[in-house]
C-alpha cells in the first residue's frame, strides 16, 4: 500500500491525535512499500458477543450516544430500537419508504431519516413515535442527513438535479436555510465537526466541500478526491482533520486549516466502503467493506494492525462503534446485527511483519528497514 504525505503535516496530525513525538523533516515525501503478508496483531481484536435478529437484511446498525440502545434498519424500511442491557427489542418505527440515510441526535432523543421519497422523518426515541415529516424536502431523494451539535437543527442533502444542502429546525418544524446547488450531483454524505464549526459534504461529482456552518459559506472545494466517489466522511474530534473513505480502496486525510490532502492510506481490502469508524480516542481507524472485510489502522504509526478479508460468511452492510470505543455493532445480509467486543489496548505488531521507515538526513530517498 502507499502513503503520500507532507512530513510536517503528518507529524502535526499525529501529535494532535495521539500526542506522539516523531522526528520528521519538513519536506514532501513519497513512501511506498509492499508487504508479502498483511501486518496483523497476534490475536483478533474482535470477539463476537451476541446477535440481534431482524426479519430481513440489516442495512444499518449503531449505538445511541449513551450506549444504552442499539438502532438498526432493515431492507423492509423498519427501524428497530434494542435495549443493550436486556438484548431485547424495545420498539419499531415503520419508515414506509426506502431509507437513504439515518442520524441520531447528540442527546439521543431523536432519529432523523432521509428517504428516497424526498421526505425527512423525525422520530422521538423518548415517546417512540413519529413527531414530524418534512415532505418534498428535496428533489430526487433526501440522501444524507446529520444533526448539528447542541442545537435543534438537522442538515440534509439532496439528490441529482437538486444538489442542495438544507437546514431544518425540528422544534419549529420549518426550513430555516439552504445552500442551493452545493454540488452538481447527489449529495451522498454529510459530516459535522463536534465543535459545530464545520460542515463537510461529499458528492457523486467526486468532490468534497468544506463549509462554515455558521455562515454557510464555502471554505474550500476538494476536487478529484477519490478514484471513484467519496462514500463516508468523518471529522477527528479536534476538528483538525477530515477523513474520507472512497467507494473503493483509499482513505484520505484532509487538513482543515491548510485545506489540502495530508496523506492517503490504501486499504488492503479493495471492496465497496460500508462504514468508516474513528475510535473515540482517535488512535485507531476502522474500515468495513463489502464481502465482510475489515481493516484496522494504528494512527500512532500509520500501520495496519489487523486486516481480514472475510469476517463473516454474509455480506456486511453497516457498522457503528460505542462511545467508549469498547464495542462494535455490525449489520449484515443474513438478517443479523452482531455486537463485538473491540480490544485494542496494548496492540503489538507481529515481529515478522513490522516495518520501520527512516529518512536520510538530506535525501528524498527512503530506506525501508525490516526489524
Amino acid at each position: 500500500f502507499f502513503f503520500f504525505f507532507k512530513q510536517k503535516t503528518a507529524y502535526e496530525m499525529l501529535r494532535s491525535l495521539v500526542g506522539s513525538e516523531m522526528c520528521i523533516r519538513d519536506r514532501l515525501l513519497l513512501v511506498s512499500f509492499f508487504c508479502a503478508s498483511l501486518v496483523t496483531i497476534q490475536s483478533n481484536p474482535l470477539k463476537q458477543l451476541y446477535t440481534l435478529e431482524e426479519p430481513d437484511q440489516v442495512e444499518r446498525a449503531m449505538f445511541t450516544p449513551d450506549d444504552k440502545h442499539i438502532i438498526t434498519t432493515n431492507v423492509l424500511n423498519v427501524i428497530s430500537v434494542w435495549n443493550v442491557s436486556t438484548k431485547t427489542l424495545v420498539g419499531t418505527f415503520n419508515n414506509q419508504r426506502s431509507i437513504a440515510d439515518l442520524a441520531i441526535s447528540p442527546d439521543g432523543k431523536y432519529i432523523v431519516t432521509g428517504g428516497r421519497d424526498n421526505t425527512l422523518r423525525i422520530w422521538s426515541l423518548v415517546d417512540m413515535k413519529l413527531v414530524h415529516q418534512f415532505i418534498d424536502a428535496h428533489r430526487n431523494g433526501a440522501l444524507s442527513v446529520a444533526f448539528i451539535p447542541d442545537s435543534n437543527i438537522i442538515v440534509s442533502g439532496g439528490g441529482a438535479f437538486d444538489g442542495s444542502i438544507r437546514f431544518w429546525d425540528i422544534q419549529k418544524k420549518e426550513l430555516i436555510g439552504s445552500i442551493k446547488e452545493a454540488h452538481l450531483l447527489n449529495v451522498r454524505v454529510l459530516a459535522i465537526s463536534k465543535d459545530g464549526k464545520y460542515l463537510a459534504s461529499g458528492s457523486d461529482d467526486n468532490t468534497i466541500k468544506l463549509w462554515n456552518l455558521e455562515t454557510r459559506e464555502l471554505i474550500h472545494h476538494f476536487k478529484d478526491t477519490h478514484d471513484c466517489l467519496p462514500e463516508r466522511l468523518i471529522f477527528t474530534s479536534d476538528s483538525k482533520y477530515l477523513i474520507s473513505g472512497g467507494y473503493q480502496g483509499e482513505v484520505q486525510f484532509w487538513d482543515v486549516d491548510d485545506r489540502e490532502r495530508a496523506f492517503s492510506l490504501e486499504d488492503p481490502n479493495y471492496f465497496t466502503m460500508r462504514s468508516l469508524i474513528l475510535s473515540p480516542d482517535n488512535k485507531f481507524l476502522i474500515t468495513f467493506r463489502s464481502k465482510a472485510s475489515v481493516t484496522i489502522w494504528n494512527l500512532q504509526n500509520l500501520e495496519v494492525v489487523f486486516s481480514q478479508k472475510k469476517l463473516l460468511d454474509s455480506e456486511l452492510l453497516g457498522a457503528g462503534i460505542s462511545s467508549d470505543g469498547k464495542y462494535l455493532i455490525t449489520g449484515s445480509s443474513d438478517n443479523l446485527a452482531r455486537v463485538w467486543s473491540l480490544q485494542l489496548d496494548g496492540v503489538s505488531l507481529s515481529k515478522e511483519n513490522k516495518f520501520k521507515v527512516e529518512a536520510m538526513e538530506d535525501e528524498l530517498d527512503l530506506s525501508l528497514i525490516h526489524i
